[in-house]
């Protein structure tokens, strides 16, 4: 979360990068609620996800 609240513009694939770095250190049960927290969050500032064409 604190990187969507310091960085509004970010970009997904950043995001993931930035958390995936971070991921060794957290258990399944960890990232399944920072994820659901994520995506919460994302929902509530109106954040649209679409998929990029190949």
């Amino acid at each position: 979360m604190a990187i969507i609240d310091t960085t509004p513009s970010i970009k997904l694939a950043s995001l993931v990068e930035q958390v995936a770095a971070q991921a060794p250190q957290f258990t399944t049960q960890q990232l399944v609620q920072g994820a659901t927290t994520t995506l919460t969050a994302m929902a509530k500032l109106g954040v649209i996800v679409t998929k990029n064409p190949p």
